[in-house]
């Protein structure tokens, strides 16, 4: 079970379920680790990761090789990302780059 920890202390844990039912993102409450809510994300997630403001979620699905992007205010999906798998490994590492502005 991946867990990550935001910079605002939200904690974030994956779940898994049973093939072909999709993973869960558990949004617990910083201090208190209550959990705040879930949501739907790629069968067997395997990376957490957060932005640097604590505002969004990414979690790989390796068995769908898919990145789910969530918005950590309103516990909604904004993106799913499907990057070609090569080989029998799916999505599972996840880094934030975040580009230079001028």
């Amino acid at each position: 079970m991946p867990v990550h920890v935001t910079t605002d202390g939200t904690l974030l844990t994956g779940a898994l379920r049973p093939d072909p039912e999709p993973g869960i993102l558990t949004v617990h409450a910083p201090e208190t680790f209550t959990p705040i809510g879930e949501v739907e994300v790629g069968r067997f997630p395997l990376t957490v990761a957060s932005s640097p403001d604590g505002r969004h979620a990414y979690v790989s699905g390796n068995a769908s090789s898919t990145i789910t992007v969530i918005d950590l205010g309103t516990l909604r999906t904004v993106a799913t990302l499907a990057p070609e798998r090569t080989g029998i490994s799916g999505a599972h590492g996840l880094a934030y780059i975040e580009a230079a502005r001028n």
